[in-house]
Parts: C-alpha cells; sequence; structure tokens
C-alpha cells in the first residue's frame, strides 16, 4: 500500500503553520528554512488537491478544510513520535538468552546474587549459567560471557576487569 503523501513531513509542516501561526514560526519550530516549509504546504495540498490555505497580506489563512484536518494530522504526528519512542525502547532493551561461563566455585558462591540483580533488572533476558572449570572458548561460541580469573589468551575477545587490583 503506497502513501498518499510523498513526505510524512508535509504533515508535520502543515500541523506546525496551524500552531504556530505563521510560515515563519513553523519554520523556527522545525529548525527548517520559511522557504522550504512553504514548499512542503505547497507540495501538500498539491499530493492531496485540495487548498489548505488561502494567501493574504497577513500571511496565510487556513480554510475551514484545513481547520478540520489539524486533529487528524496533530493525531498523525503523535502516532510518529510514539513509533519512534516504542522504536527506541526495543532497541534498548536486553532480552533473550545469553550463556555465562564460570568456575563452578565463584557459580555457587557469587552467581546467585549476581543473577538475581541482573534478572530483576532484565525481566525478559534468559540467563544459562554454565559452571565448570574448564574454559569455555568464546569464538567459538561457547558461551557468550566467559567469567575468569586471568586475561584471556584469544585476542579478539574484548576483557574486562571488574575487580582492580
Amino acid at each position: 500500500m503506497s502513501s498518499p503523501l510523498s513526505s510524512i513531513d508535509l504533515v508535520a509542516a502543515f500541523e506546525a503553520v496551524m500552531t504556530k501561526g505563521s510560515l515563519s514560526a513553523a519554520a523556527r519550530y522545525l529548525k527548517r528554512s520559511q522557504p522550504t516549509v512553504r514548499r512542503q504546504i505547497e507540495t501538500l495540498e498539491a499530493d492531496l488537491g485540495i487548498v489548505l490555505f488561502t494567501r493574504s497580506g497577513n500571511g496565510l489563512e487556513p480554510t475551514v478544510l484545513a481547520t478540520s484536518l489539524l486533529p487528524q494530522a496533530q493525531s498523525i504526528i503523535s502516532g510518529t513520535h510514539a513509533f519512534a519512542r516504542i522504536a527506541t525502547v526495543a532497541a534498548n532493551t536486553v532480552t533473550g538468552p545469553v550463556r555465562v561461563t564460570c568456575s563452578r566455585v565463584f557459580a555457587s558462591l557469587l552467581m546467585p546474587n549476581i543473577l538475581k540483580s541482573i534478572t530483576s533488572e532484565y525481566p525478559d533476558l534468559c540467563v544459562e549459567l554454565v559452571s565448570e572449570d574448564r574454559v569455555a572458548n568464546l569464538l567459538q561460541r561457547e558461551a557468550d560471557i566467559g567469567i575468569r580469573f586471568r586475561a584471556p589468551d584469544q585476542n579478539a575477545i574484548i576483557a574486562k576487569r571488574l575487580i582492580q587490583n
């Protein structure tokens, strides 16, 4: 399904002109130039085949149709903000499985409290704890995170010291 408009920015320009009262004020609000906002209004009118504003000596006067379209434009703008918010939250959400490997002693003594803290902060994270004294090969994806008591001998591994001497 294709959009009847060439750009969603046209709706934003329309909404800004309607709420700010002029092309110049809308341009300042949108951080665009006044000629750009004017072209966007002209393009919107051409795309829809309607007249939204009458030009007068005092600037643009909204038509009755433009006034009736304002709530829908505001809904569209609100929807784009919600879309961006949801996408941003989803991109920054920690979810899914992660395999952590560490020694048996560390796993039994320290990991329960660490895992409780992590899973309470990130409830959609599924931690699989692999407790073994052998060093898992992270490059071969035997685990996602390896807790070690020595520096890794594989150069491609990113290591972070958790406790300073």
